[in-house]
């Protein structure tokens, strides 16, 4: 009888160990990398998470706060016909309360647009000689500490100015106000990403 007994303890230990193994398991399979770069699954949806690339449709928010009030963001990433990438700095760990960098897709034209949690502005003009269906790459950075935040997007150039930037917020597209956070993201629909990194602002107020 004691045998038994000591038998089903043992049994039962191992089957509450078990299942608390499992259960942290499922609590740490919402943390991933992007070449080394650490985010955590804000909405899952239907991403494909590998380690050189994100594909699919859902949300995601890096580890590591924004550099600062200046950021330079590098994005590499293809868009299916109808998909969209949308870049989201200075958020709340759920990307709300940001400013956001939007990428579009319909057939080879390309729409972008600044938002934040209550609207929008097209600055599509600045991208209309971009073939949306190939391979898409963008630097952009965030100044964060003026008021609203001012936006510059580049793409292929190595010195990052005004004059080579394919936009720029103080020249028309206003962005509408600031984020508020610390925190910064991707939403994906019909998209994947193969780079997405920060770092400090490249463009510097003469």
């Amino acid at each position: 009888m004691k045998r038994t007994l000591l038998a089903s303890v043992i049994a039962l230990f191992f089957s509450v160990a078990v299942g608390c193994s499992d259960d942290d398991d499922s609590s740490s399979s919402s943390s991933y990398n992007l070449n080394g770069v650490s985010y955590n699954a804000v909405d899952a949806g239907t991403l494909t998470h590998g380690t050189t690339s994100i594909s699919g449709a859902g949300s995601i928010v890096f580890v590591d706060p924004n550099a600062g009030q200046g950021n330079h963001y590098s994005l590499s990433f293809t868009l299916e016909d109808a998909g969209s990438l949308t870049l989201t700095s200075n958020a709340a760990n759920d990307l709300t309360a940001g400013i956001s960098l939007m990428f579009s897709r319909s057939g080879t034209t390309l729409t972008a647009k600044i938002k934040n949690d209550s609207s929008e502005v097209d600055i599509s003009s600045s991208f209309t000689d971009v073939d949306a269906s190939g391979s898409l790459s963008f630097q952009s950075d965030f100044h964060n500490d003026e008021s609203p935040t001012h936006i510059l997007v580049w793409s292929g150039v190595t010195e990052f100015t005004e004059d080579n930037a394919k936009f720029n917020s103080e020249d028309g597209g206003e962005a509408p106000g600031q984020g508020a956070g610390n925190l910064w993201g991707l939403v994906l629909d019909k998209a994947s990403v193969t780079a997405a990194t920060v770092t400090e602002a490249k463009f510097e107020e003469e």
